[in-house]
């Protein structure tokens, strides 16, 4: 039997995310105005195949959704001179599958294979004008994006180890393409 874990959490509007400064909007933007609260479920087990060998996987899915916001002028979502409404972001759907092995007591191969689905925001409201003095823009539509993410962590000891790899975008719609590398040191006293 899997471990099994639910939770709920909520984030609060903070930061400024409405009626910001032309020039500096994504500078100014610090938040979304929204409350956000996000349902998850994390499954995991492990299975000893003997030695240092273990296979251990998960599975963690979320849902959020989001209240709706007032905005004005230059926002979060978009907007332009004189945008005047309401925004309604869309919900998040998310699932990640997970699995590493065991290759030694110090040496594990991981791989985190991820989806995220975002719907589209709604807006209500007179739009305004963007800079070229066009019908600005407010909001996004939905888009879905698939991940991969290989990676080798080394432990010296129980209490200190390393994890790093790539993490690359592999397919998605209306969303970007992207490649990095992640690396964490971690250290439980």
């Amino acid at each position: 039997m899997p471990d099994v874990r639910l939770w709920v959490q909520e984030i609060f509007p903070t930061g400024r995310y409405s009626d910001l400064s032309p020039a500096t909007a994504d500078l100014e933007r610090t938040g979304g105005g929204v409350y956000a609260t996000t349902f998850g479920i994390a499954l995991q087990k492990a299975i000893p195949f003997g030695g240092a060998h273990v296979l251990r996987y998960r599975l963690n899915a979320t849902y959020g959704i989001y209240s709706s916001v007032d905005v004005q002028g230059f926002n979060a979502y978009g907007g332009g001179f004189g945008t005047a409404g309401r925004v309604t972001p869309g919900s998040v759907s998310t699932v990640t599958v997970a699995g590493e092995y065991s290759l030694t007591r110090h040496l594990v191969l991981a791989l985190d294979i991820g989806f995220q689905a975002v719907n589209a925001t709604h807006f209500s409201g007179i739009p305004g004008l963007d800079a070229h003095g066009q019908s600005a823009l407010v909001g996004r539509g939905s888009s879905n994006l698939v991940t991969i993410a290989p990676a080798l962590e080394y432990s010296w000891n129980q209490h200190i180890g390393v994890l790093a790899g790539p993490w690359m975008s592999v397919r998605g719609q209306n969303t970007s393409e992207f490649f990095g590398i992640v690396a964490a040191l971690y250290l439980f006293l």
